[in-house]
């Protein structure tokens, strides 16, 4: 799950496919940070503004990390 919504944020996928002989280290590369990394799906209700959801947001990591 991890590696696939990862997968899918490719900022420019054609890129990758000019450059098949960076496919291979690409995916490695996606695969041992998807093992190291917690992934995250957020939504934003259309009632709230980015600012105040990147407020929100900030502040939840930084108790579960907890540098507050």
């Amino acid at each position: 799950m991890k590696f696939a919504a990862m997968r899918n944020e490719i900022y420019r996928p054609e890129y990758l496919k000019g450059m098949p002989e960076n496919e291979p280290v690409y995916f490695g590369n996606l695969v041992e940070i998807s093992n190291n990394v917690r992934i995250f799906r957020v939504s934003r209700p259309r009632e709230i503004r980015v600012r105040e959801m990147t407020r929100l947001l900030k502040e939840h990591m930084d108790k579960d990390t907890g540098l507050v």
